[in-house]
């Protein structure tokens, strides 16, 4: 884990500058705009095809499927990566992993050498390939772990919540949302405080885990939400 928090857009900077020598994994809280971050790096990366998976959903027969070939007079079993990884298109790639903290134990080992060796099964990514991830913070009880085996093949980087002024400058004028709503977080800039800070314990803007009624901090994750 790196020493500090950082923003979104440094989280994609160091993706697109480091991501083919180690795999980012990126932890943050909830609708901040993690997701949105393939599509940035891919815009830093022309070179690179942009592949989204989203592991929640992935089963084991959805890496590769075995197929005989016969080698030196025996059949012997090999195995084709499923096309949605762009193994197969002759470019780089730039593989998003995301919500990886919530998925199956049995998936999570299998994408180990994806992160770091670049490989699934016998075959590898094309040479300066990026693999990185996203996943929440374990605090929020939404279901994402990530095993100490997996965490050390990885850098681990906290991603922060924008600045309410960061908000309005990358994500709200730039999607051309309204301009009240774009006012209301200018006079509320607390309502992109984090739930793990102590002085926001109070704060009725931002979700806090631990406690049952979420009120207006549900609008306001929903806030969060526009900048994916």
């Amino acid at each position: 884990m790196l020493g500090t928090s950082i923003s979104l857009e440094e989280f994609a900077l160091s993706v697109a500058t480091a991501g083919d020598k180690v795999c980012f994994i990126g932890e943050g809280e909830m609708g901040i705009g993690k997701s949105a971050m393939l599509y940035k790096i891919a815009e830093m990366k022309p070179t690179h095809l942009p592949a989204y998976i989203d592991c929640t959903l992935l089963d084991l027969g959805d890496f590769a499927l075995p197929f005989t070939v016969e080698e030196n007079g025996m059949k012997v079993t090999r195995f084709a990566p499923n096309a949605r990884f762009r193994f197969h298109e002759g470019k780089p790639v730039i593989i998003m992993l995301d919500e990886i903290g919530k998925a199956m134990k049995s998936v999570k080992n299998v994408l180990l050498t994806l992160m770091n060796e670049g490989r699934i099964g016998d075959h590898y990514l094309p040479k300066g390939s990026i693999v990185f991830g996203t996943t929440n913070l374990m605090g929020e009880g939404v279901g994402d772990l990530l095993e100490r085996h997996a965490r050390n093949r990885v850098c681990m980087v906290r991603i922060r919540k924008p600045s309410a002024d960061e908000w309005i400058e990358n994500y709200a004028i730039p999607k051309g949302l309204l301009p009240e709503v774009i006012a209301w977080v200018k006079q509320y800039p607390h309502c992109m405080a984090s739930f793990d800070d102590p002085s926001q314990r109070d704060n009725p803007y931002i979700n806090h885990p631990t406690k049952a009624g979420q009120g207006v901090g549900q609008t306001v994750s929903a806030l969060h939400g526009i900048v994916r």
